[in-house]
């Protein structure tokens, strides 16, 4: 997380929880100051309608303006 490096994030499925577990660190790390990086989140499903977070996902992006979903 100190590297400096953009972030990447891949998630298939319901593999998505442990991601979800890491980008609310990162916003509770933050608390207000911008991500330094750039934080890429790639979540692979099957059908549309399994993107059982998008809401909150859109959320993120109001505190992560550097999140790219």
């Amino acid at each position: 997380e100190d590297s400096g490096r953009s972030l990447l994030m891949v998630a298939g499925g319901t593999g998505f929880a442990p991601i979800r577990s890491m980008v609310e660190y990162l916003l509770r790390k933050q608390a207000g100051a911008p991500l330094p990086v750039p934080l890429h989140l790639y979540w692979g499903v099957r059908a549309p309608t399994t993107h059982y977070a998008a809401e909150q996902i859109e959320r993120w992006r109001g505190h992560l303006p550097q999140l790219q979903y």
